[in-house]
């Protein structure tokens, strides 16, 4: 009901960043200024379809149906632009994480909390990690992919594959024990560069063994997805 005191014009825009008229949806508006003439342009007007569609379920459900009682494990995919989600415009373009929840063998819900152009360093430095950390319960799984952009240079990123980088994917190893989920090391999957014989070349430096030996040392499974993405034979 929107009575006297109610702006007529509904939701408007913040900026071009913000556009709130995208996301918000207006539906059997009733009172003074109820008038759907004077909204905002590009307000939504929901039908009794879509209004259908709001429930308490579909709205704070989530991936349990708002049964914590039989919830279902999650997994917390922690890495770079090579595991993150791309919107549907950007398509064939896909991280590999944004590919994994049709092809779980276990009942499951994938997270995927990737970032492009994040590091081991700059995802827990923005506080990604620890806002992960909230949600972990036992049961769920923290998938770690980085190496990508710890190469690069600059301070916010780089990390040493000798030492700061097992370092910094140790704390992830220990938020997930911390709360009872399993934590599983990735390595990162081979860039599309190759030599003058068309054969891949490794780029990744010493950054995969770093995580081999991490995992090794701190009894945690292991998926090898840079020797899973280099093709050494290319008569096949």
């Amino acid at each position: 009901e929107m009575d006297a005191h109610v702006s007529p014009l509904g939701f408007i825009d913040w900026d071009e960043q913000r556009v709130i008229t995208e996301r918000c949806g207006e539906y059997a508006t009733s009172g003074v200024n109820a008038d759907q003439a004077a909204r905002h342009p590009g307000q939504k007007r929901l039908s009794d379809e879509d209004a259908a569609c709001v429930t308490i379920t579909e709205v704070i459900g989530g991936y349990d149906g708002w049964r914590p009682d039989r919830r279902i494990p999650v997994w917390y995919l922690c890495g770079d632009s090579i595991m993150a989600n791309y919107p549907p415009e950007r398509s064939p373009m896909a991280g590999w994480g944004q590919m994994l929840q049709p092809l779980l063998t276990e009942p499951g819900f994938v997270e995927n909390c990737a970032v492009n152009g994040r590091s081991s360093k700059s995802f827990m430095n923005e506080q990604r990690l620890f806002f992960i950390s909230l949600c972990l319960r036992p049961g769920d799984r923290l998938v770690i992919s980085f190496g990508h952009n710890d190469e690069k240079p600059d301070p916010a990123r780089h990390t040493d594959p000798e030492s700061t980088f097992p370092e910094y994917l140790k704390l992830y190893l220990t938020a997930a024990r911390r709360h009872g989920a399993l934590p599983m090391l990735a390595t990162p999957i081979c860039r599309r560069l190759f030599d003058e014989a068309g054969r891949p070349v490794f780029t990744h430096g010493g950054y995969p063994e770093a995580m081999r030996r991490l995992a090794d040392r701190e009894k945690v499974q292991l998926v090898e997805l840079e020797g899973a993405t280099w093709i050494a034979d290319f008569d096949l």
